[in-house]
């Protein structure tokens, strides 16, 4: 405990700085309700990235894997002892794709990693007849290897073996989602690349710009509910860390999931914003929030709410006050990394 104490005491040291907050530093309603109608304009260019090309979308043809095993069977008007040949490899194990090639008895090795069933066909059929005239070649699958997509994160399951043409909306379906996963910090990754894809939108508000077909290799990312949240800590009911699956919140909504304010707690309502050592600080009234929409009140990850009996006048007493507080350790544990950087 002593050892967690000293950590935590220098992390404020770094983080929060102790020089006292000035109360002519101060903003009022305006302010806020100025920068949450910025912070909405902002949420929505945030998420309607530049548009997924077409690409993303076409159907795949299904293409031949290594360690696929594949049916072959050979016909030729005279050599009726190959045909016999390739039949019993057919009824033993088939042909297996191995270095990405297959290996017919009696002929060259053929290269077919990569290619459709009827580009393989074409491409054995035309190695056999350089050596043996008039011989035609029928493939087909014997067994296919599993294509998977993995899952990193808050789902059930590590990975979901991919059907042809499989949408993200049907991999997400199989995927064993826990209900708390903030939806708007996860992610689908290719080839090591972040796609542009809102899977909060997908999942619950259908938004079918993002669905996009499935490739062998891609990563879903589920993130914790800690990935996007904020702090709410004094005068209320539950002062508690709250998850922002959505990425924004109303500060109506923040306090009613706090269990609500306290009776000595209306008279002062503060939001804290940014960079711990220079924060912006909001001086809000509780009458005047009730009369407020709630998208003109709105909140980013990072922010922390304090309700207290008195004015917020000096920035250590209040962080004397934070440190004490489960709350306080919670945000420290998870928080800080979500700390706001807004800036009007």
């Amino acid at each position: 405990m002593i050892f967690f104490r000293k950590i935590l005491f220098c992390s404020i040291i770094v983080f929060w700085g102790c020089s006292p907050y000035q109360k002519e530093e101060l903003h009022g309603a305006e302010e806020f309700i100025l920068d949450s109608y910025s912070i909405k304009k902002d949420r929505i260019a945030d998420l309607d990235p530049v548009p997924l090309t077409s690409d993303f979308f076409i159907p795949a043809q299904e293409m031949i894997s290594e360690g696929d095993v594949l049916s072959i069977s050979l016909l030729h008007p005279k050599r009726k002892d190959l045909e016999a040949i390739v039949e019993q490899f057919n009824h033993k194990e088939g042909f297996v794709v191995r270095n990405g090639a297959i290996a017919l008895p009696h002929f060259p090795l053929v290269e077919v990693r990569g290619c459709s069933l009827q580009e393989a066909q074409k491409k054995i059929e035309q190695t056999c007849q350089k050596e043996l005239e008039e011989i035609e070649i029928v493939v087909s699958y014997r067994k296919k290897k599993p294509r998977l997509v993995q899952l990193i994160g808050l789902s059930g399951i590590s990975q979901i073996p991919l059907e042809v043409n499989a949408s993200l909306f049907d991999v997400l379906s199989m995927a064993k989602i826990a209900p708390e996963a903030n939806l708007l910090k996860s992610y689908v990754m290719r080839e090591g690349q972040k796609l542009p894809i809102d899977l909060y939108r997908l999942i619950y508000e259908g938004d079918m710009r993002y669905n996009i077909i499935m490739k062998e290799g891609d990563k879903i990312y589920l993130a914790p509910p800690s990935a996007a949240s904020l702090v709410v800590l004094g005068e209320v009911r539950m002062p508690r860390v709250l998850p922002m699956p959505q990425g924004s919140l109303s500060l109506k909504e923040a306090l009613a999931q706090a269990g609500g304010i306290l009776p000595s707690g209306e008279s002062s309502i503060y939001v804290i914003r940014g960079e711990w050592k220079n924060p912006k600080i909001y001086k809000l009234d509780w009458q005047r929030i009730l009369l407020v929409k709630g998208d003109s009140q709105l909140l980013i990850p990072g922010d922390v709410i304090y309700v207290g009996p008195k004015p917020l006048t000096e920035w250590n007493r209040f962080i004397n006050q934070l440190l004490p507080s489960a709350a306080g350790v919670e945000m420290m544990r998870h928080g800080i990394e979500n700390v706001g950087v807004f800036v009007k």
